[in-house]
């Protein structure tokens, strides 16, 4: 396996952990300590995260993630990926939430991303 797809498989693996609310592998778990993850004009650390994700895991119980594309090249693996589930603190609304992420890796660890999504 090239080293592309060891990063890629490693985002893929991420995006399972949190469609299977796993935190143990989740991001928390495949991050380095210094993680910074920019959105928009938050830049949240690994913690920061990990909070965000359990408490989507809770306003959207029945939440699905799905890689639409997936694409690598040098220490960086971006990723467009859709997110629905209904959504608990709006009436149970259906939620649908696409967007574009981009992963810094250092070794087999992500250190940085940087994430549009509407």
């Amino acid at each position: 396996m090239s080293r592309i797809e060891k990063l890629k498989a490693i985002v893929r693996r991420s995006f399972e952990a949190a469609q299977e609310r796993d935190i143990k592998n989740s991001l928390t778990a495949i991050a380095m300590p210094d993680y910074v993850h920019h959105w928009g004009e938050r830049h949240e650390t690994v913690e920061d995260f990990r909070v965000r994700e359990q408490d989507n895991w809770r306003r959207f119980p029945d939440c699905t993630y799905k890689i639409d594309d997936l694409i690598g090249e040098g220490d960086r693996v971006a990723l467009r990926w859709t997110m629905s589930g209904t959504d608990t603190d709006q009436d149970n609304k259906p939620m649908l939430c696409q967007g574009i992420s981009i992963v810094r890796f250092e070794g087999d660890k992500i250190a940085e991303s940087w994430e549009f999504s509407y």
